[in-house]
């Protein structure tokens, strides 16, 4: 009790944080959420990966009324679920030493389980997982793989007394553990993994029931892990990356002893959201990525010949390297994020407490000061770093400052600047960033934003001819789709020299480049350009651009916009047989919830049409030879 208590007091100035980057599309639709079917379609509408991670949706219902308003509330029970993991840790941590090998550990395994829980949860290294309110996504799926391990313990213990029994429980908590921390985040998938592992460090039964087991629900999904990684390692070059397989792999050998670093020597303006900046080595050649490959070599090596006396050092480095798997290796994800160690980083904390209890006598007290120390310094530096995250303002600057090249960085301070009316001072921001990166479409486009927002003249940002290259061969960034919407309204509005013509050039340079093919970028840009058409003469351009946003990703919201442009164009009938074909064939994309959702809106919308002045029995075929089914 005293540890959670200590560690809520170093995490408790965090709470008075602000969102980030990847909370406000992940979060999108929870504020309106009012009905069971609202909360099911919220539920649901997760893009954040392959499963859409529907449980850790679920797990911001409660707060739905807190968003986005008091990020405090949510960020509050996210320190708590981290409490509860470090809580699960310790139970884990005495479930494996109370059996091991070595009567020392056995004997003090209620201390030593509370000393790794105690390390490893003052981890400022893991600070992000707690104070970034979607990041709850990451400590959810811990949570699940924590409970599935500590299952898949006492069914080993229990299988070497009852076989049959044993291996039910190991079975049935890899399996449940594994779903439900999968509709987490998928690298849930890795508890299996984590399983095998413990088998290093835990007395095994020798029953050919349970080795049967161990095969189906350990070398199983490993080996589909396996299989999935070196299928991806063919993967064309990602449009939305400026790096390759290799050179990700390559600078993944850094990365991760970078975050050792950072768990050795801990500083308190480390350990922040924005890492976007950092560049991907061009090359294996580079000094950086020799060193690091010859130390995890050596680190291997060290840990293969010495096996057969401690298992520990491979149990460690297995572990965490095995934790990275998914997310530091081959697949196309962004470089650095601190939350990726939340896992991994148990397995090392476990092995050491593990080992300095097998230490000679003379050393033990000498090992238990330094441990203590360290965990002390840990929980301070923590508390500085919470102390920062709690100060939003303050921490943008500094973050800004520490990290120029980031993109996100720069965006999140030139807000605060804005929301305090100072547009120069957030142009300034934008600028200096775009300047040092110059390759960044979303700088650009905000540039032109904080110009007109300050009521300067933007013809020169126009005629540059990076902003033209960049537009049609930049990076890509989910904040240029925003970006455009943001300049959609300054136009509307007339608060800016930019014309419409000009950003239609603009999306329509930015829809023919590469990084922006994926169809949700598509769609966004499609819906923009409809919005942007004000013109009677232009209504069969808008009802073009919303069907080629429906034929792409047929969403509910946007076929009621397709309906209502085609009723403003005067073309009744067309809508009529539109919403009376969805009505008798949803888009097989749609899910019941949506279904049951969506149709009754359709009906009413149908119902509000002159049925009597169309020929409703015309094919939607012959109306909309192109539209979704």
């Amino acid at each position: 009790m005293l540890t959670l208590l200590v560690l809520y007091w170093a995490y408790a100035p965090g709470i008075t944080g602000s969102p980030h980057f990847d909370d406000w599309p992940n979060l999108n639709g929870l504020d309106k959420v009012e009905t069971p079917l609202d909360a099911a379609g919220f539920v649901l509408s997760g893009r954040a990966g392959p499963v859409g991670r529907p449980l850790a949706l679920a797990s911001f219902l409660p707060q739905s009324s807190a968003w986005p308003a008091d990020v405090g509330a949510l960020i509050q029970v996210n320190v708590f679920i981290h409490l509860i993991n470090v809580s699960l840790l310790a139970w884990l941590s005495w479930a494996v030493m109370s059996v091991h090998a070595a009567p020392i550990v056995r004997q003090r395994a209620v201390w030593l389980a509370l000393g790794v829980a105690a390390l490893w949860g003052s981890l400022p290294l893991l600070a992000s997982t707690s104070l970034m309110v979607i990041q709850r996504m990451t400590s959810l799926a811990a949570t699940f793989t924590l409970l599935g391990l500590i299952g898949f313990v006492y069914g080993t213990n229990l299988a070497r007394r009852e076989p049959l029994s044993g291996v039910l429980l190991c079975l049935c908590s890899l399996g449940a553990g594994t779903v439900l921390a999968v509709l987490c985040k998928e690298n849930g998938a890795l508890l299996p993994l984590y399983a095998g592992l413990l088998l290093m460090v835990l007395p095994r039964p020798q029953h050919r029931t349970y080795k049967a087991a161990c095969a189906i629900g350990i070398g199983a999904p490993v080996a589909a892990i396996a299989a999935y990684l070196l299928y991806r390692v063919t993967d064309p070059p990602s449009v939305i990356r400026d790096y390759d397989t290799s050179q990700r792999v390559a600078s993944q050998l850094v990365i991760l002893w970078e975050y050792w670093r950072h768990v050795l020597l801990p500083s308190p303006n480390a350990f922040h959201p924005f890492h976007d900046g950092r560049q991907a080595v061009s090359s294996w050649a580079n000094t950086a990525v020799i060193v690091a490959g010859l130390l995890w070599a050596a680190a291997i090596a060290v840990a293969i010949l010495t096996r057969k006396r401690s298992v520990l050092p491979a149990f460690a480095i297995g572990w965490y390297l095995g934790g990275h798997a998914l997310e530091s290796t081959v697949l196309p994800l962004e470089l650095y994020f601190e939350h990726r160690n939340y896992v991994p980083m148990m397995g090392p904390c476990l092995a050491l407490f593990i080992g300095l209890a097998q230490l000679p006598r003379a050393w033990q007290r000498l090992a238990w000061f330094a441990v203590a120390a360290f965990t002390a310094l840990q929980v301070l530096v923590l508390y500085a770093v919470a102390d920062l995250w709690g100060r939003p303002r303050v921490a943008a600057e500094i973050w800004y400052e520490a990290n120029p090249r980031s993109t996100r960085a720069a965006q999140h301070l030139a807000r605060f600047y804005a929301a305090e009316g100072d547009h120069a001072g957030a142009y300034k921001i934008i600028d200096r960033t775009f300047q040092q990166t110059n390759r960044n479409t979303a700088l650009a486009l905000q540039r032109i934003q904080m110009r007109c927002a300050a009521g300067r003249d933007i013809r020169d940002l126009l005629a540059d001819d990076r902003m033209a290259k960049l537009l049609s061969e930049g990076q890509f960034s989910s904040a240029v789709l925003s970006g455009l919407d943001s300049l959609h309204e300054l136009v509307a509005d007339a608060r800016c020299s930019l014309t419409t013509d000009d950003l239609i050039e603009m999306i329509e340079r930015l829809r023919a480049n590469p990084a922006y093919s994926w169809p949700t970028s598509q769609v966004s840009m499609l819906l923009t350009l409809s919005r942007l058409y004000r013109h009677p003469e232009d209504s069969g351009r808008i009802v073009d651009a919303i069907n080629q946003a429906y034929l792409i990703d047929p969403q509910p919201e946007i076929g009621l916009d397709l309906v209502v442009a085609l009723r403003n164009a005067e073309r009744d009938c067309e809508a009529l047989v539109f919403l009376q074909n969805t009505i008798d064939h949803p888009p097989e994309s749609w899910n019941l919830v949506t279904r049951k959702r969506m149709i009754p809106v359709y009906e009413k919308f149908r119902a509000s049409m002159p049925i009597d002045e169309c020929a409703v029995d015309v094919p939607a075929s012959s109306v909309f030879p192109t539209t979704a089914r």
